[in-house]
């Protein structure tokens, strides 16, 4: 076995570290391993901060799920890289998106990382990539950013279902095979009528917009019941995805919200999503578009999601 080979089998996520210092020759050798990663039109759409102080490097580890194992790692890791996307960079030309995938930076952030990983345990230094939940997130790390928006899908029985409605499966079919799959509630009418994603839709107002959220029955609400052929012909058509699309924008009189199922066109971000993953764009004004994604709920993400919010009570955090 080659070198490089030896390298990428014999890397190991680290989450506990020794208070010594990276000398800077190895950490200049990582970096410099993200600068020779591929990347498109080699516009190297990335920033990476050097953290070293405790100070900041606890407000990072804040971000993250208390029970997040990588979490202590912040405090004790003499050294965090925090890899950092420029928008509209990846996938543009002169300012404009040239591909239906939109903005590649997350592709092209990877493959930086992997290489910083890879340089990084060539010197026999242990790393450990993290990741955020998305209220967290958000609360946390862009809050700061000015949000100017959100657009999501929060039903991950809608997803389930409309992609079989794309697929060609009646309404009562998909929901039969959603149910089947543990997709679908033993009633879904919450889900497919807009309720749940209305009720989860003015929870993420609250959190993130800072101003008072219209009360349920204020916004429009619409389900994926109505759903015409002609709508699911438009969308095949496209190349796009159907989506309950929940949404807030911000007004002269505060927020306005609304759920509903739209179109959206291939290059959207949520319609490069499938099954029951849900995702989340949000419009900041100094940080531009910022696309988070991930699986639907399920038992053990709800029990940790109540579990974690019981344990902030205790510590007296207030949101």
């Amino acid at each position: 076995m080659n070198g490089i080979m030896q390298l990428i089998t014999g890397r190991r996520s680290i989450r506990r570290y020794t208070s010594r210092d990276v000398p800077e020759e190895m950490l200049h050798d990582v970096l410099a391993a993200a600068q020779w990663a591929p990347s498109w039109a080699n516009t190297q759409c990335w920033e990476i901060v050097v953290v070293r102080d405790p100070g900041i490097k606890e407000q990072l580890q804040g971000v993250l799920s208390p029970r997040n194992p990588a979490g202590p790692a912040f405090a004790a890791a003499p050294v965090v890289l925090a890899v950092c996307g420029k928008n509209k960079v990846s996938g543009y030309y002169k300012g404009r998106r040239v591909t239906a995938l939109g903005d590649w930076k997350l592709y092209d952030l990877g493959l930086a990382t992997q290489n910083m990983l890879l340089a990084a345990a060539s010197h026999k230094l242990g790393t450990v990539v993290v990741g955020a939940p998305f209220l967290d997130y958000a609360r946390r790390s862009i809050v700061d950013a000015r949000i100017l928006g959100f657009e999501g899908t929060l039903s991950a029985t809608c997803n389930y279902v409309l992609d079989c409605l794309m697929e060609g499966a009646s309404l009562d079919q998909a929901l039969m095979d959603a149910q089947r799959s543990g997709m679908a509630e033993f009633d879904p009418a919450l889900d497919i009528d807009g309720w749940d994603s209305a009720a989860k839709l003015m929870i993420v107002a609250k959190a993130l917009m800072g101003t008072p959220c219209p009360a349920l029955g204020e916004f429009p609400v619409k389900g994926i019941r109505g759903l015409t052929r002609a709508v699911l012909a438009e969308a095949r058509r496209s190349g796009g995805k159907i989506r309950l699309l929940a949404r807030i924008t911000r007004s002269a009189g505060g927020i306005d919200l609304s759920v509903g199922p739209e179109v959206l066109p291939p290059s959207h971000p949520l319609s490069l999503l499938f099954g029951p993953t849900n995702g989340a764009v949000i419009l900041t004004e100094n940080l531009g578009e910022i696309c988070l994604s991930g699986t639907g709920s399920s038992p053990a993400q709800a029990a940790f999601a109540l579990w974690q919010d019981i344990r902030r009570i205790a510590r007296g955090e207030k949101w």
